[in-house]
């Protein structure tokens, strides 16, 4: 381990971090060209600072696991602009100091770069290490970004004893107060990770190379420029794609899209040309609006007024926020709705917000009742998560089993006629989720102008405002989530109105 006399500042032009070597060893043209990209494109996306702070709050959580409370050696940050000199330093001197228990420690070894969760030192000098995982199980991809850590530890003069997850027991209930040994689960796979080690160097020679290029290296497209997330640089190596690819076909495997690519058919038009026969029945009218008219008004003759469109928002925190509650349960916390008595009047908007830091579900439950009733049809889109929080507020509250039950016999999943091909616009690019649905349906509507954007973005965003330190404007973001809620809302009302328009009939007007 360097001391701080002979510590060198880490050259950010040759450096490979834990980030940089996943994305290299997927795509090492990603790599290079992250690494020349713009200065001023480095901020890390919204929705990514709510995901990561809400990451955070786990990891804080697990520091009860330690007997001695671990020495902070530097703040989680929520930006990529990191300060790494200064965190690998306060590294450096919390070792020389002493300290056997280390929070966020950074290390600098051999053009390497890390941080880890918890260091925890043992007698013989050694050290144990901890990543804490928000999940119940350790991935893949999670043993090769430890692997790299474990890598870079060495590389900078440690011993390592046991390399420990730890994950989610998600059998635990809570009681009164939360008992975090019993919430994580410990597993050591430093045997693992220490056969992954040999692959990881081979591949951290090949990205060194590459980080020594004038120009970005030549690598065709492929399915990492899509897994596991979209890559930012999609855009710039996939000018050469057609409007009319293959890759807009739906309920085709990736696999079979660049096997087909791969093979000289690029286009729809092309594929149904070609010997693969199995493509050109899926690719017939998806370029084209369709409506069955049989098919459709048939499904709206089961919708009947007065109608509520609906949408609820919840939670999974894997640290259980209330008495009985299990890690990853479903918490409900927010719904919307626009309520239509009759098709030749106004909709009117409702909707309800749970206090943070309080169990909403109660509540939830009452007001939704409330707004349920003297409503002869409920319409959700792809009820799948509302049904399942009703069922949850029965198994919470008994007492409510008739009024609830009763609110799951009115749902109608406004998503059928486009799951079933009754309806379908070439906007969608053969997609059925709102979010592709509704701009496809009211072009002048989507998510772009909100400060909320995705249903994810939405539950790590309340769970935050959960969190007694925050330190978010509560109002402004409640209103924020409200208004995210009122856009999926709004786009039932949009769909329900298309319906009715390719039958001809007049539609839901909010003047």
């Amino acid at each position: 381990m360097p001391t701080r006399e002979n510590l060198k500042l880490i050259d950010f032009k040759k450096v490979i971090s834990r980030s940089s070597y996943g994305r290299g060893s997927r795509c090492s043209k990603s790599l290079w060209l992250h690494r020349n990209r713009s200065k001023n494109t480095r901020s890390l996306p919204n929705e990514g600072k709510l995901i990561k702070l809400a990451s955070n709050q786990l990891v804080d959580a697990a520091a009860q696991l330690f007997q001695t409370e671990p020495f902070l050696c530097a703040r989680l940050s929520l930006e990529e602009n990191k300060d790494w000199d200064a965190s690998v330093a306060a590294t450096t001197a919390a070792i020389e100091n002493g300290e056997t228990v280390l929070a966020n420690p950074s290390f600098y070894g051999n053009d390497l770069m890390c941080d880890i969760h918890y260091l925890q030192k043992n007698k013989s000098g050694s050290w144990k290490a901890f990543i804490v995982k928000s999940s119940t199980k350790v991935s893949d991809n999670s043993k090769e970004k430890a692997t790299f850590q474990l890598h870079t530890l060495k590389e900078s003069g440690l011993k390592i004893s046991h390399f420990y997850f730890l994950t989610i027991n998600n059998k635990y209930k809570r009681a009164e107060k939360l008992d975090h040994h019993q919430l994580f689960k410990k597993t050591d796979i430093l045997p693992t990770l220490n056969k992954l080690e040999a692959p990881l160097k081979a591949t951290i020679i090949k990205l060194r190379k590459t980080l020594t290029l004038e120009q970005a290296p030549e690598i065709p497209i492929g399915e990492y420029c899509l897994s596991p997330y979209n890559c930012e640089f999609k855009s710039n190596c996939w000018k050469h794609v057609p409007k009319d690819s293959v890759f807009n076909l739906r309920r085709v495997s990736r696999e079979t899209k660049f096997k087909w690519w791969n093979n000289g058919i690029q286009t729809i038009n092309e594929l149904q040309q070609s010997k693969y026969e199995a493509g050109s029945l899926l690719s017939e009218t998806q370029g084209e609006k369709y409506v069955d008219q049989l098919g459709l008004t048939e499904f709206m003759s089961h919708i009947k007024f007065p109608v509520l469109f609906l949408d609820f928002e919840a939670y999974l925190p894997a640290l259980p926020p209330f008495i009985g509650v299990k890690p990853f349960q479903i918490i409900p916390f927010l719904f919307a709705a626009y309520k239509c008595e009759s098709i030749d009047q106004p909709p009117s908007f409702h909707s309800f917000i749970g206090t943070p830091k309080k169990d909403p579900r109660k509540q939830f439950a009452l007001h939704l009742i409330e707004k349920c009733s003297n409503v002869n049809s409920i319409l959700v889109y792809d009820p799948m998560t509302e049904k399942k929080v009703i069922r949850g507020l029965i198994r919470e509250f008994p007492e409510y089993v008739v009024e609830l039950e009763i609110i799951i016999s009115k749902i109608i999943d406004l998503a059928i006629p486009i799951r079933n091909k009754q309806f379908y616009l070439p906007a969608m690019k053969g997609l059925s989720s709102m979010k592709h649905v509704l701009p496809a349906v009211d072009a002048s509507n989507n998510y772009n102008s909100l400060s909320v954007q995705s249903g994810r973005a939405a539950s790590q965003l309340y769970q935050i405002l959960c969190d007694e330190h925050h330190d978010r404007n509560e109002e402004q973001e409640l209103d924020n989530l409200i208004e995210y809620c009122k856009m999926d809302v709004y786009g039932l009302v949009q769909v329900y109105n298309a319906f009715l328009k390719a039958l001809g009939r007049p539609i839901v007007s909010f003047n």
